[in-house]
């Protein structure tokens, strides 16, 4: 496969594109991921940051992306209107999770 012309080269650059797709800060992100508060915005402006592959899973799942697209950025694209209809799932799952402020 190969890399869809004018996407991010680097996982926190594909990252932060689908949350802005989604209409997201990265604290709700973090929130829907189940993360602790400011691991997206590390993965976004630290593109060799450390991440593991559940955490990425986590992320690609509440955005309704393959994980191969968000890391690798191989395959089609992600669509808007299928990135923001899987946060509206991912936000039916984790309402009252208690790890809000």
């Amino acid at each position: 496969m190969t890399r869809p012309q004018g996407k991010p080269e680097h996982i926190g650059g594909r990252l932060r594109k689908l949350r802005e797709m989604a209409g997201l800060s990265a604290r709700e992100l973090d929130r829907l991921a189940e993360r602790t508060e400011g691991h997206c915005n590390l993965i976004e402006v630290r593109p060799k940051a450390n991440v593991g592959a559940a955490t990425l899973a986590d992320y690609a799942r509440v955005l309704g992306v393959s994980l191969d697209w968000l890391v690798l950025g191989v395959g089609d694209p992600p669509r808007v209107e299928d990135v923001r209809a899987a946060v509206e799932r991912a936000r039916g799952g984790v309402q009252g999770t208690g790890t809000e402020g």
